[in-house]
């Protein structure tokens, strides 16, 4: 609406009061027309009228949460966030604008290293991941150690999250083929990418390097048992590389026959958009808009950990420069924002150490448990070169409303992601094919008529690598 229409919006509103001024969700109503129009302080006023008449008006929490973040107050507007979701903890809206919330560089650059903002009342992950059978009896050093963690789970999410214009990712010209055929369960939309279960990773360490980051003398287990399973796609920062082709994406075994395709911005959601845990939604709060906003997931930087040398590396910063067993910078000539960046993650790091190692052994299981996110974003140092990124989903066992499946002939459990177009969003940008695929032009031509009908408009970029393996 034009400023015109906005004016109109508040006479109506205000004519409401004038009718009833016992009327909070004029007042509520009121103070949305006036934060639009710039009044800000008035706006605040006519929310905080509203709870005074109504404490229990989830909706004047929600807004007066999003005015207070716009002007910069983040903790009071979590404050806000927080109440509301005690009223109405299955209210996605304000779910999410939590989320965004505690996802933007502005709530984390307002906080000291060691504040503890209540990341944990409200948060369907923590509750989750953190049941009252699990916690029972947890109070006091305990209790509060764990809740440290929590936030610095959070804040190494967002220390982590990547930004990038583009990334590839390494697959084979098989599963390339799928994801470019129609579908009648997607009615006619591409084959969506795969998420695939980390158990069934070639990995052997996957998951449990973290463990050793923590210091081997404090873990209770080698392995930990969680009702959750965690899946993943894998991309690179590396586009087009030889090392890339060289491991990823064979056809029959030979190296350099796979292809990189390159995936744009949009293909993610901003750090913090979508909770951790996959869980199913309250329909009536979802509209399909929103249903298909969740299917985005944040991408995040993976850590590489050397547990001979204990130094941990941060691969878009220069990777000579890593953390030392401390946990500090081992050295300082690299450029400034990626230094500030590796300090953050080193201070954050070793917070995590500090209060996991003061957690009773009791709990450290539960600990390592809600940690789940960061195990999987620290693997061995020994594949630091592959610059690797991911996206990670949480899907419970037990959530029979969710689309979380076996894949067949894999003996592995999956779940969709997005399509290469969807919704009109278009998300693939170029495709490499490896320096040893035959038959590069023939793909090509069939791709882009598979695209086309797809509905693809914009230009996708073919090109094999030219460099030379032997």
């Amino acid at each position: 609406m034009d400023e015109e229409k906005w004016k109109e919006e508040l006479e109506k509103w205000e004519h409401e009061i004038a009718l009833n001024p016992e009327n909070a969700e004029a007042y509520s109503k009121r103070g949305t027309v006036l934060f639009v129009l710039g009044r800000k302080k008035e706006a605040l006023d006519s929310y905080n009228r509203a709870l005074e008449i109504n404490p229990k008006y989830e909706k004047a929490w929600n807004n007066k949460g999003v005015l207070l973040g716009y002007c910069g107050r983040k903790k009071e507007a979590l404050d806000c966030y927080i109440k509301a979701l005690q009223i109405n903890a299955n209210h996605e809206k304000i779910r999410r604008n939590r989320r965004v919330l505690i996802g933007s560089d502005e709530f984390w650059d307002s906080l000291s290293g060691d504040s503890l903002p209540d990341l944990w009342s409200g948060d369907e992950d923590f509750n989750i991941l953190a049941s009252r059978e699990k916690l029972k009896d947890c109070s006091g050093k305990d209790l509060q150690s764990i809740r440290h963690l929590w936030v610095e789970q959070y804040r190494l999410l967002h220390l982590l999250s990547a930004d990038l214009d583009q990334v590839g990712h390494y697959t084979s010209t098989n599963v390339f083929e799928t994801l470019l055929q129609e579908q009648e369960e997607t009615k006619g939309k591409a084959t969506p990418l795969l998420l695939c279960s980390l158990a069934a990773a070639n990995d052997p360490t996957e998951g449990t390097v973290f463990q050793s980051l923590l210091g081997v003398d404090c873990m209770p287990f080698q392995r930990i048992h969680s009702n959750l399973a965690v899946l993943q796609t894998s991309f690179s920062s590396s586009i087009g590389s030889l090392n890339q082709f060289r491991l990823y994406g064979k056809n029959n075994g030979e190296e350099g026959t796979g292809l990189c395709l390159v995936f744009n911005r949009s293909f993610f959601a901003g750090p913090g958009e979508t909770s951790m845990v996959a869980v199913k939604r309250d329909q009536e709060q979802s509209s399909e808009e929103e249903g298909a906003a969740c299917r985005k997931l944040p991408l995040y930087w993976v850590l590489y950990y050397d547990r001979d040398s204990e130094h941990v590396y941060y691969t878009p910063a220069c990777i000579e420069y890593s953390l030392n067993k401390e946990f500090k910078m081992k050295k300082n000539s690299v450029k400034k924002t990626d230094l500030k960046k590796v300090e953050d993650i080193g201070k954050s790091l070793k917070r995590i150490r500090d209060h996991f190692k003061a957690i009773s052994k009791e709990y450290q299981q539960t600990a390592l448990e809600m940690l789940i996110y960061l195990r999987h974003l620290v693997k061995d140092a020994a594949f630091k070169d592959e610059k690797e990124l991911r996206i990670l989903s949480l899907h419970p066992y037990n959530d029979h409303d969710s689309s979380l499946k076996v894949l067949p002939g894999k003996n592995c459990l999956s779940v969709d992601y997005l399509p290469v177009i969807h919704e009109e969003e278009e998300y693939l940008e170029k495709v490499i094919a490896g320096p040893k695929l035959r038959d590069f032009p023939n793909l090509v031509d069939v791709a882009k008529f598979r695209l086309h009908r797809l509905g693809g408009k914009k230009e996708v970029e073919f090109c094999q690598s030219q460099a030379p393996l032997s």
